[in-house]
């Protein structure tokens, strides 16, 4: 799905996917599951496909939330860029590249009611890296 957001003119989010694996079953997509809620235990696999618009003088960490529909924690994930492997202190300009983040969650949850949410923060002093037009991070539904 599209999620066009931008990080202090530095990087884009393009878009996203998001696929599920209930305990002992692959990753499906999301959007091809049953309307019927998810174990306990289930692994989110998201995907998200940034653009690296300016040089970064510094690592920022990715932190990908899955939250309920009344906003509790269900699981969550950070690191740097691409599983630790695309630090943004060495990214290209121009560069496109996947990111994805594992989300185990913890407790059952009905798949069309899962929202994410997605930013950036400095890894050395946690300061948040604030998306234009928005407050810490965007929020999207993982369900399209």
């Amino acid at each position: 799905q599209e999620a066009a957001a931008t990080w202090q003119d530095a990087m884009q989010l393009q878009g996203l996917s998001v696929a599920a694996a209930p305990p002992g079953e692959p990753f499906v997509l999301l959007d091809s599951l049953p309307e019927t809620p998810l174990p306990a235990g289930t692994t989110l696999r998201v995907e998200l496909f940034w653009d690296v618009l300016a040089d970064m003088d510094q690592n920022y960490t990715v932190f990908v939330h899955a939250l309920s529909p009344d906003s509790r924690l269900l699981g969550q994930h950070d690191s740097w860029p691409a599983d630790a492997h695309r630090p943004t202190a060495v990214l290209p300009v121009g560069e496109n590249f996947r990111d994805v983040h594992y989300l185990p969650l913890n407790e059952p949850a009905d798949p069309s009611g899962i929202t994410l949410r997605i930013g950036l923060y400095d890894s050395f002093s946690s300061e948040i890296l604030q998306p234009t037009g928005h407050e810490d991070y965007i929020e999207l539904p993982a369900h399209n």
